[in-house]
């Protein structure tokens, strides 16, 4: 028994399932229909208004088929109005006679268009209460339009010559002043157009405008960045020229007198010690006089507090971080530190102009391989 309940509940649930996806999908259906419908109408509306009535026909017959396959009576109604008046318009007295033979008028297209079959069939007695239903019902300009129009062709039909003139004049007006109204809507529209044309080259143009200034503005920025910069370079430059003149200065002092003694001792020296007839005696003295100036002390100790001031304390610091660099490659240093060229060198520590050379070069790679935290500073002075 409960077996067969279950059962019958399962049958009906799927029929209620299967009547909803039916309704579902006609729903969808008719939608796509009338979205077609409202298509065709576009269309036809277009075409009538550029008063190809024949092709505007043909696109509401098709929408009227389709609107007659739904359950919207306001549509089927719009439908059949815009077939019956432009079946009027081309003279196919016959389909629009067939639409309103099988219904009652209800819009003014039914009205209008009945009052002119009638007349076509020589009954006048109702065309006075269908025209005054027709004008009762338009809404628009373009209902009225087609009502004078259609006035204009009842009067002909009746002989009505004068009522027909003005009823044709009305027409001729209206449609006057509304392609007029067209045409301001037109010339608006196109100035409209060209006023955010104008807005939008305005706009870009600002925009490029902007972005120009930005740029300019940068640039006169980075300008003025290097000329600081130039001009500190240039500051430090003159300091450190001013810097060297002193040092210069204070090593001439020092070596003022001795410097030139020993100068004219170094060119007797090397002139007569090149030539084979030298005498003796006088190199003997140029020599004996030299290793005398070169190994005072005192000379040295101020070179070395000279170097130390001018040059962030040299060689105070190669002492402290190398301090296993002998006393001789520290003198080297500070006379090469001072600017002395290594032929002067050579006669400060009685030493040939080669090994002052090699000496250097030696001197060089112990302090590049030494783990001296200032050895590039080092280097530099060198």
């Amino acid at each position: 028994m409960k077996s067969q309940v279950l059962i019958y509940l399962l049958f009906t649930f799927m029929i209620i399932s299967c009547s909803c996806s039916g309704k579902k999908d006609t729903i969808s259906h008719e939608l796509e229909i009338k979205a077609a419908v409202y298509s065709l109408l576009d269309k036809g509306k277009g075409l009538y208004d550029m008063y190809d009535y024949a092709s505007a026909q043909t696109y509401y017959e098709d929408a009227y088929r389709l609107a007659m396959r739904t359950e919207d009576s306001c549509l089927i109604e719009k439908c059949t109005e815009k077939f019956i008046w432009a079946s009027y318009r081309i003279g196919d007295y016959i389909t629009a006679k067939n639409l309103l033979t099988s219904r009652k008028p209800t819009s003014y297209a039914g009205y209008a268009v009945s009052a002119y079959l009638n007349a076509l069939n020589g009954n006048y007695s109702d065309i006075p209460s269908m025209l005054n239903s027709a004008w009762n019902i338009s809404t628009s300009v373009n209902d009225t339009l087609d009502i004078l129009f259609l006035e204009g062709q009842l009067y002909s039909l009746t002989d009505n010559y004068k009522k027909a003139s003005e009823s044709y004049k009305k027409y001729a007006d209206l449609l006057s002043v509304k392609n007029s109204s067209n045409i301001r809507l037109m010339n608006t529209s196109q100035n409209i157009t060209s006023t955010y044309t104008i807005l939008l080259v305005v706009f870009i143009s600002l925009i490029i405008i902007t972005i120009l200034i930005i740029k300019q503005k940068k640039k006169k920025r980075e300008l003025k960045l290097l000329l600081d910069v130039a001009t500190e370079l240039k500051k430090n430059n003159k300091l450190n020229c001013s810097i060297l003149e002193e040092k210069e200065k204070q090593i001439e002092a020092l070596f003022k007198n001795q410097y030139k003694y020993i100068n004219d001792l170094a060119n007797n020296y090397y002139s007569y010690n090149s030539s084979p007839s030298a005498s003796k005696i006088i190199y003997s003295y140029v020599k004996e006089t030299l290793e005398k100036i070169t190994k005072e002390n005192t000379s040295t100790k101020n070179l070395e507090n000279i170097i130390n001031t001018y040059h962030s304390n040299a060689i105070s610091k190669i002492r402290e971080q190398i301090p296993n660099l002998n006393e001789s490659y520290i003198r080297l240093y500070c006379y090469y530190c001072a600017g002395f060229s290594p032929q002067m060198i050579s006669l400060f520590t009685n030493d040939n102009v080669d090994n002052i050379y090699k000496k250097k070069s030696r001197l060089k790679l112990k302090i590049n391989s030494s783990d001296a935290p200032d050895r590039d500073f080092f280097i530099s002075l060198i």
